[in-house]
């Protein structure tokens, strides 16, 4: 039974069913996205908070996406494992540099695991609070204070661009009980502090004369190092693999 269940697990059609599920839940998914403004909200807010003020019904689409990521997910370390396997018992018939290309492709998998499981981790276990970028704002959690002392906004001095906003950074203070300090924050440019990520950013579309409106996001991001780390391994790989393919492809060495 286990051997069985452990087969279809591992099985590429599975892989197949699953991503056209996955296609066809996400087209329902965008008509609602698109019909009822509640699931923005979700950009905002994480999952459980999101779903604690708005359990309703039309959520359906949602807890169906996670399920058909959790099987992608579990159908991916099994067909890793699979092919792991089979090569670790193959190791000795190719030369290092070919084991090290056939076994690339697994490593590419177990990177999408890293990632897929750090916004898992990120989403359910993390934290999420956004304050106005507005001076004198300030936001606790726990016994930790951000409060906004300052903000700038920097202007393009070319001449076809003179007058249009470059960037916008902001000044904040930061106590944690023990000490104070002051940091600089710009968008894009977010910044660490006490296992929390702090984010300036824009909270709508500036006016004909007016500025943007900004906002600063507070998250705690578990799954973050996750994310880093199979993001990293992931392109690094990448790098390293087509050349060599590509390589191999053009007759410069063969298996």
């Amino acid at each position: 039974m286990i051997k069985r269940l452990w087969t279809a697990m591992a099985s590429i059609r599975l892989t197949l069913w699953l991503l056209v599920l996955l296609t066809v839940n996400l087209f329902i998914g965008s008509f609602y996205a698109k019909a009822m403004p509640v699931f923005g909200k979700l950009n905002a807010q994480l999952f459980p908070s999101w779903l604690m003020a708005h359990n309703t019904g039309h959520n359906w689409w949602i807890f169906t996406l996670f399920g058909l990521l959790f099987l992608l997910a579990m159908n991916t370390a099994a067909c890793t494992l699979e092919r792991l396997s089979f090569l670790m018992r193959r190791r000795g018939q190719h030369r290092r540099t070919i084991f090290t290309l056939l076994l690339a492709p697994s490593i590419m998998h177990l990177c999408f695991l890293f990632i897929i499981g750090g916004h898992a981790l990120t989403e359910f276990t993390g934290s999420k609070q956004r304050l106005p970028a507005e001076v004198g704002e300030q936001v606790s959690i726990e016994d930790l204070r951000i409060t906004l002392l300052d903000r700038h906004y920097d202007y393009w001095q070319a001449p076809l661009l003179e007058g249009v906003m470059q960037q916008c950074t902001a000044i904040l203070q930061l106590e944690n009980g023990t000490s104070v300090e002051q940091r600089e924050i710009a968008i894009l440019e977010p910044i660490f502090w006490q296992g929390y990520t702090l984010h300036l950013g824009m909270a709508g579309k500036p006016g004909v004369d007016t500025l943007p409106p900004l906002q600063i996001t507070v998250k705690k991001d578990p799954g973050l190092l996750p994310i880093l780390f199979g993001n990293t391994v992931l392109c690094l790989l990448m790098l390293w693999y087509f050349p060599q393919i590509r390589k191999i492809r053009n007759g410069g060495q063969k298996p």
